[in-house]
Parts: structure tokens; sequence; C-alpha cells
């Protein structure tokens, strides 16, 4: 220990001093050796203000203690971060399941006026085809098959033929 002090006054350049006690509390060794160095270091120390010796002084708990706040600082502010960063994609993740929330709803709103729309449809188109079965030959091109499917004709085309008005929408006419 004394020769770390040594090594440590001549590559810092700073006045150093280490005092060995004993259990009974004597004075056992001191660096540097010569006492009256370690006397005018006493008296310079013990003349500096509270705040002074606090500053030239190291005690190893204070120094352990500091050294765990900073620890702690930066793990809470690491902490702090990894937070805020999940709230932002929880934050991020609930809009975009909020807008296909309010799509599905705008969508399924929407949807019984359609279906009431195709269902008009669908009754003027069936009116009129049997208007025309009635008026044509038995031989007739379209079975009641082809009637009652109504993915199998052109609802408009058919409708306006037989003076029925439609109200599909765009979506639907595609």
């Amino acid at each position: 220990m004394l020769r770390k002090a040594s090594q440590l006054s001549t590559l810092c350049d700073v006045q150093l001093c280490v005092l060995y006690y004993g259990r009974d509390g004597e004075l056992i060794k001191t660096w540097p050796e010569d006492q009256s160095k370690v006397r005018d270091m006493a008296e310079r120390f013990s003349k500096l203000s509270h705040n002074e010796k606090r500053k030239k002084s190291t005690n190893l708990s204070q120094f352990l203690n500091k050294k765990l706040n900073e620890e702690r600082k930066r793990s809470l502010e690491k902490n702090d971060n990894k937070f805020s960063e999940k709230v932002l994609e929880l934050e991020h993740s609930l809009e975009s399941r909020l807008r296909i929330f309010q799509d599905k709803r705008r969508l399924l709103q929407t949807e019984p006026d359609q279906i009431q729309s195709l269902a008009v449809s669908y009754d003027c188109v069936v009116a009129s085809r049997s208007t025309e079965q009635n008026q044509n030959s038995p031989g007739s091109d379209l079975s009641p098959s082809l009637i009652n499917d109504p993915l199998m004709f052109d609802d408009q085309s058919l409708a306006a033929s037989s003076g029925c008005t439609t109200h599909l929408s765009p979506s639907l006419n595609q």
C-alpha cells in the first residue's frame, strides 16, 4: 500500500499522506516516512474548511455509494427509454387497430343498404324475366336456373331494359 501511495504521488504529482494505526490506536507507520512532511500535510489539512476537507479526502463507502447511484440513474434512464418506446409501439398498434375497426364498422353500416339495393334489382330482374318468358315461346333460351342465379346475368342491363332502376354501389358493379 505504501508503494502504491508513492507511485500515485509521483505519477499524479499530488501530495499524499498515509497513516497506519494499530487496533489500540497507536501510530504504526506513515508515508512519507519523514515525520515533518506528514506533520505539514496534517496542519494544512486541518486548516481547510469543512467543504474543502470533504473534497480532499475520499471515503470508500461514499465513493462506492456515488458509483452505485450513478449506475442506478443510468439504469433508470435506460429503462425509461425502453418504456417510452414500448408505449409508442402500443400507441401505433392501437391506432392501426382502431382504423381497421372503423373501416369494418363503415363496411357493416353500408352493407345493409347494398344488400337491399341488390334485392330490389334482383326482384326487378326476376319480374322482367318472367314477363319475357310469358311473351316468348316455350323454347326460350333462358332456363329458370339462370333467372334465379344472380351471378349469371348482367343485372344492370337487364334491369334497365325492364324499366327497373337499380341503386348498386360502384364497388358491387365491378
